[in-house]
């Protein structure tokens, strides 16, 4: 017989349950047990659970960061083969007690495997791939995510041999390679590194000179396709440029100066493009997907607490820290967010400019809801209260 019941462990209050449930004499309204669906802080889950209403079994838990899970749970826990998803990529093989164990792959948000090979508790160990965004390759023994015995093959195709966690062979490329300076006619420009014949390449910075430069390995008189690149004004990157032509294209990390942020992420002619995380000095962050510099797609804001005046009486309203996940249409939020508050508050429905605005729902921690039209934070339409 399938009941909706709550769920209290060691005294304290664990999510509502619906699905099947086991009502033997004593069982006071039935004890979940079997297939069924289960509500929790943390999010949805859906599949068996034991007696008492832990996951246990096969099942699907949809958490409310937007990570997923699908596979073997034991009281609880990941625990046997399963499939975890998040923003960045994921992991799919073994698991043990919660964490990452037994044989595994990590792999990128567009599907790439970084790492494949032996996991214990949670950490690259034992013997294993690891693939780099940048060509390189190391195979052989990891401890700890850190590399322990094997090679290292960079993609210079320089050669690094590991013996119980330290370099014990360095095979450079060799390389007709020499290295001196360049500099522009109009003594603007710079390049200080390796030349093969009157070309820069190899290793070498390129300045304009009080403005800025770009670090990295040149070929054929080409801009790095990955390395770094200041501007001594405004920022610093530091990453890939696959078209050689100066540009951040690929993955990355920017950091302004002035406007004191930082961008880890994905990047298309030097714009913030694709999958990224950009974290503002106050602490507020968001993590998700980009187009031309503009939040573009589903994404997860995390703001600081703050507070805003109201317009008329000034009027306080304080809107809590919290993530908040939904879709973005060129920078401004479209459709239905998920807003999870620090206060315990919880608020489904439309926002614009931090508050809640259009159509939505505000569970309070104590059971209250306010159902709705707001606008600016305020309920100006009530569609149900309870």
């Amino acid at each position: 017989m399938k009941k909706k019941v709550k769920i209290v462990i060691g005294g304290t209050f664990y999510g509502d349950y619906f699905g099947e449930v086991d009502e033997r004499k004593g069982y006071y309204f039935g004890k979940p047990k079997g297939q069924g669906t289960l509500k929790t802080k943390e999010g949805t889950y859906v599949g068996e659970v034991q007696v008492g209403g832990l996951p246990c079994g096969k099942g699907t838990f949809n958490y409310l960061d937007g990570s997923k899970y699908t596979g073997d749970f034991k009281s609880g826990v990941w625990s046997g083969k399963g499939n975890l998803t998040f923003d960045e990529g994921g992991y799919v093989g073994e698991f043990k007690k919660g964490k990452p164990h037994g044989f595994g792959k990590d792999y990128d948000a567009n599907g790439k495997v970084i790492y494949e090979g032996q996991y214990e508790k949670g950490y690259w160990h034992g013997k294993g791939t690891f693939l780099s965004d940048g060509g390189g390759k190391f195979v052989g023994e990891f401890k700890k995510d850190k590399f322990y015995e094997g090679e290292l093959t960079k993609n210079t195709g320089e050669k690094h041999i590991y013996k119980k966690g330290k370099v014990i062979k360095n095979d450079k490329v060799k390389s007709k390679a020499m290295k001196k300076t360049w500099i522009s006619d109009d003594k603007s420009q710079k390049y200080v590194g390796e030349f093969k014949g009157e070309k820069k390449h190899g290793q070498g910075t390129y300045t304009w000179i009080g403005k800025g430069e770009i670090s990295g390995i040149f070929e054929e008189d080409q801009f790095p396709n990955y390395g770094t690149f200041i501007d001594f004004e405004d920022h610093k990157y530091v990453g890939e440029m696959k078209e050689r032509n100066g540009k951040y294209n690929g993955k990355g990390t920017f950091v302004h100066f002035k406007e004191k942020y930082k961008y880890e992420g994905e990047f298309k002619d030097s714009q913030r493009h694709g999958y990224g995380t950009f974290v503002q000095e106050d602490g507020s962050t968001f993590k998700g997907n980009w187009k031309n510099g503009l939040k573009h797609g589903k994404g997860t804001l995390v703001n600081a607490v703050f507070f805003r005046s109201g317009e008329e009486k000034g009027e306080e309203f304080v809107i809590d820290g919290g993530p908040q996940t939904g879709e973005y249409i060129e920078d401004h939020p479209h459709g239905i967010f998920n807003w999870e508050m620090d206060s315990g508050r919880k608020y489904v429905g439309e926002i614009k400019g931090g508050f809640f605005h259009g159509k939505g729902t505000l569970t309070h921690p104590d059971g209250k809801v306010e159902k709705g039209i707001w606008e600016n934070g305020k309920l100006i339409k009530n569609e149900g209260t309870n």
